[in-house]
């Protein structure tokens, strides 16, 4: 069992709710399916338990039935604004921390827009997602 989980695989579905220790419960939702997996397998490899989700509908879902402590959101999702996405995860569970993911250069100041969340830039590496886990984790 490598700590990841996709949402809606009945395979995964095992690691639902699975213990972890000292590490983050983190639904990460991304578009981009090979970015996705190998983000989702490198912060398992860093002992956080990842929950997958490929848009903000399969993201909402997941979360009006289960508690993560991390919602790490592509801003840019078809259908739904990841921004949108972590209001309402907000609404539905007060204390979850929010990661803001883009490649866009104009996106404003995340801080203005009341979540208080952090912001990972794509094109990362693992030592600027190891350096984000760190301080989520802090």
């Amino acid at each position: 069992m490598n700590g990841s989980a996709i949402i809606g695989d009945p395979e995964s579905a095992v690691l639902r709710g699975a213990p972890h220790v000292g590490g983050l419960a983190i639904l990460l939702v991304e578009d981009d399916k090979p970015l996705l997996d190998s983000t989702a397998d490198a912060m398992a490899a860093l002992g956080h338990l990842v929950y997958r989700a490929v848009d903000a509908r399969q993201a909402g879902v997941f979360l009006e039935a289960n508690v993560v402590g991390v919602l790490m959101t592509d801003i840019n999702l078809p259908e739904m604004s990841g921004e949108v996405l972590a209001a309402e995860a907000r609404a539905l569970h007060p204390q979850i921390r929010i990661v803001f993911v883009t490649g866009r250069s104009d996106i404003r100041d995340p801080k203005t827009s009341g979540l208080d969340p952090y912001m990972l830039r794509k094109p990362y590496d693992l030592a600027a997602l190891e350096a984000l886990l760190d301080a989520l984790t802090g």
